[in-house]
């Protein structure tokens, strides 16, 4: 069918639209001869589709012609191939820009978190600095693929640092564990050990980041870990145990197991993140026992991160990148929708283009998102003048300066004094 992307005429799964079946299991896939209409892609977008359906046939895993065993040897062979091909490519982009720590962070023992240890690999500028922001990140490949070595998260971090020349930042790439070796939410637990474990001052003071300045980010299914990381670390936050994220960022979130977009029906062929391999990621990460077919009701609502509870990050500043021609587009979109509602400060940036690849080739989209992220880590070099500004703005700072400074009354010397200190203090 001339509207749809099929390599060599391969067949491929779509989504069955909700409004033909009535109801329908979590993202349920059957055959179809062609997908709705839809934008034709560019030509780069499609070739780099094509490279990805040669390099890694993504689709091959989930398949209803292929067997559970089979789709997850094929995942552990695919692992072997991402990480060799991620390396090198990672190692090319911190090259020179980055010195790079390898930090073995244990576990802590307990019915929740396993022994061990989480692999952190922490970034800080060629050029040390003092007290820099640090960007803790999740890396992508459906939960089930990659590690801390991510090439997509090198490309992302080397970009925003060449929009800011003069302020330096670190980042912190955690290598959590996989599905369905680990089950939901394993690797959740892994990102919020990481994030507490650096806000140590003794490896603040070794890589030259600020403990207090620390902030998070995930890609495609490490948005998922990050989105869930957050509110756990926004909870504890309000309850005195650590510091919330300063900020959130997600670039094309994996955000919820139903997969009942219209996105999942018309761009669930594409190699760079097919449907049929989304699906069994969910299936890995969300189904506790061997026999299950399916997850969950309850396991499936405890994931996704559509129907979480987002009141705690309200005010907090959150960026959402959404791929248009993208399986997880709308759910990425219902996402921007869900956490606004609850009061978070979100800009979503539509870029054009497939999952993930949408960031390289929009070019009016990276200047959006490089721009918000430039504006929230330059923020934090200036954050004490707006705290100035914003103390002297208020009206008890000034009536406490001008008290300070021997003015009026003694009655009105006492009353704004103590008012003013609390000012300042906040």
């Amino acid at each position: 069918c001339s509207t749809c992307f099929c390599a060599g005429g391969s067949s491929y799964y779509c989504a069955v639209d909700k409004a033909r079946t009535g109801t329908r299991a979590m993202g349920q896939f059957f055959s179809q001869s062609c997908t709705p209409q839809r934008p034709r892609l560019s030509l780069f977008d499609s070739i780099i589709n094509f490279v990805a359906r040669f390099m890694m046939p993504l689709e091959n895993i989930g398949r209803e012609d292929v067997s559970d065993a089979e789709s997850l040897t094929r995942v552990r062979e695919y692992r072997r191939k991402w990480l060799a091909n991620n390396s090198r490519t990672y190692q090319q982009l911190v090259k020179g820009k980055w010195t790079v720590g390898e930090e073995a962070l244990p576990r802590p023992h307990g019915a929740v978190q396993a022994e061990g240890t989480v692999r952190v690999l922490v970034h800080a500028p060629i050029s040390k600095g003092s007290r820099l922001p640090l960007v803790v990140y999740a890396h992508g490949g459906g939960m089930s693929l990659g590690d801390c070595e991510d090439g997509p998260g090198a490309q992302l971090f080397k970009d925003i640092a060449a929009k800011m020349p003069n302020d330096k930042f670190c980042w912190a790439s955690v290598d959590y564990r996989l599905a369905p070796e680990a089950k939901f939410p394993k690797a959740v637990d892994d990102m919020v050990h990481a994030y507490m474990a650096l806000q140590d001052p003794v490896m603040a003071e070794k890589y030259g980041y600020d403990p207090k300045k620390i902030s998070i980010a995930g890609m495609s299914g490490g948005g998922l870990v990050a989105g869930h990381a957050a509110l756990r670390l926004a909870l504890a936050a309000t309850g005195g145990h650590g510091l919330m994220p300063a900020f959130v960022a997600f670039v094309c979130p994996m955000a919820d197991p139903m997969m009942n977009g219209d996105t999942h029906l018309i761009w669930g062929d594409l190699p760079m993140c097919p449907g049929s391999f989304i699906r069994w990621c969910w299936r890995a990460l969300l189904t506790d026992k061997e026999e299950e077919e399916e997850p969950s009701q309850e396991r499936v609502r405890e994931a996704s991160l559509l129907h979480a509870d987002w009141s705690p990050l309200r005010g907090l500043q959150v960026l959402n990148i959404v791929s248009t021609y993208d399986i997880l587009a709308d759910e990425g979109r219902a996402l921007t929708k869900v956490m606004a509602a609850a009061g978070a400060e979100v800009e979503e940036v539509v870029a054009e283009g497939s999952h993930c690849v949408a960031t390289l080739l929009d070019s009016e989209a990276k200047v959006q998102y490089l721009s918000w992220w430039c504006r929230m880590l330059n923020d934090w070099s200036r954050c004490w003048l707006r705290g100035l500004w914003a103390a002297i703005a208020c009206p008890h700072f000034s009536r406490g300066l001008f008290a300070l400074c021997g003015f009026g009354s003694h009655a009105f010397r006492s009353a704004h004094v103590q008012r003013y200190l609390e000012d300042l203090t906040a």
